[in-house]
């Protein structure tokens, strides 16, 4: 049992049971997979929308996606209103009658007997100092820790219903869901439209949601709000920023409030670090600018403001050591904040799975990121 980190310790549901496996099982789960990405492509099952556990596919790429998303809402003057649902103990909580049955469906028979004993019979007891609980059995879940286990959670959640009029990302069981229309209230509706489809798969499939957790942003560039969509019959809590995949996104996603989580982060870590005698640039500056460079292909559409803010982030803690700030680039191979975004972006793009939009966004940041020139008349 692993302790979440800001959990309450004395609360059973704070800890994460992770299974130990033998040596031979994370053998026989490593031939089990080897085995079937030969067999088979997973395009032919994995939903585009799921980036998790994927060849080619990241939490960047997916951050990048759903940033176009609202990017163009707002650049067409629409309302882009946003669900974002959280899974109760996704993983713990898979319901074995239900994946055996997608297995059954999916893959070849002999996969099916060979991992119907691996989920059915397990069990598990609780060591706290000298005292062993009882060995029960496990009734739902896949093996946390285990090779298998991202292969069998996405096979599980692969039929999430999807609609034409919403936008849904997903990467493991982070789901997203966005709508995007000229008015406010269409755009509300078609997002609570999907809100129920996704309402009765996960009554059947036996999949909670949290709906204290799950909450609902609106990025409007107009006056107005989407009304407030419902999930469960329960109310989403709106909120004005959102924390999705490692981004602070607010509802004009200008990066503002993400830029300042980083900057305090960085300072914390400075507080706790001194330089060394007989280097220069010590190795943690390098992974505090790498820390505060994540995630730089979402920020397609960053005001110059905000990218001057973290260029002064990354010179105040380079400015520590003792030599030039050209010198420290140099050295270290860092490159300057503001030109990075539209590099990696590309990068994303050239490497994502939505060809499509990868020559509209490109015009899109190059046009955002594109300096202002001026003309200077001169008289003779």
């Amino acid at each position: 049992m692993i302790w979440k980190p800001g959990k309450n310790p004395a609360d059973v549901t704070s800890y994460r049971p992770m299974s130990l496996l033998l040596t031979i099982s994370e053998v026989l789960e490593k031939l089990i997979l080897n085995k079937r990405n030969k067999e088979s492509n997973p395009q032919t099952w994995i939903p585009n929308h799921q980036f998790g556990f994927r060849r080619a596919h990241s939490t960047i790429q997916q951050s990048h996606r759903i940033a176009n998303t609202i990017t163009n809402a707002l650049n067409n003057k629409q309302y882009c209103t946003a669900a974002f649902v959280d899974i109760a103990q996704a993983f713990d909580k898979v319901w074995h009658p239900g994946l055996l049955y997608k297995i059954k469906r999916i893959f070849p028979i002999n996969y099916y007997s060979l991992l119907k004993p691996y989920l059915s019979e397990r069990f598990f007891d609780v060591k706290i100092n000298e005292e062993i609980s009882h060995r029960l059995p496990i009734h739902s879940g896949v093996p946390q820790g285990s090779l298998l286990s991202p292969l069998l959670y996405t096979l599980y959640s692969h039929d999430l219903p999807t609609t034409k009029e919403t936008t849904i990302g997903t990467f493991a069981h982070g789901t997203a869901i966005f709508a995007t229309h000229g008015n406010p209230t269409t755009a509300s509706s078609h997002l609570q439209d999907h809100l129920i489809l996704t309402e009765a798969w996960l009554n059947k499939w036996k999949i909670k949601v949290n709906e204290s957790k799950s909450t609902q942003t609106t990025f409007p560039l107009r006056k107005g709000t989407c009304p407030t969509a419902q999930i469960n019959h329960i109310n989403m809590q709106p909120k004005e920023q959102v924390k999705y995949l490692g981004l602070t996104s607010d509802n004009k996603l200008n990066w503002r409030q993400h830029t300042i989580k980083k900057r305090k982060q960085m300072d914390q870590k400075k507080k706790r670090t001194h330089l060394a005698h007989r280097k220069k640039i010590p190795p943690h500056h390098g992974k505090q600018v790498a820390n505060l460079q994540s995630s730089h292909q979402a920020y397609m559409d960053i005001r110059h403001r905000t990218l001057e803010q973290r260029q002064q982030i990354q010179h105040r803690h380079y400015t520590a050591c003792p030599v030039q700030n050209t010198p420290i680039h140099h050295e270290r191979t860092t490159v300057c904040i503001q030109p990075h975004p539209t590099d990696r972006s590309k990068n994303s793009l050239c490497n994502g799975s939505h060809p499509r939009k990868q020559h509209q966004v490109l015009q899109q940041t190059r046009k955002s990121l594109q300096p202002t020139s001026s003309t200077n008349t001169t008289t003779s």
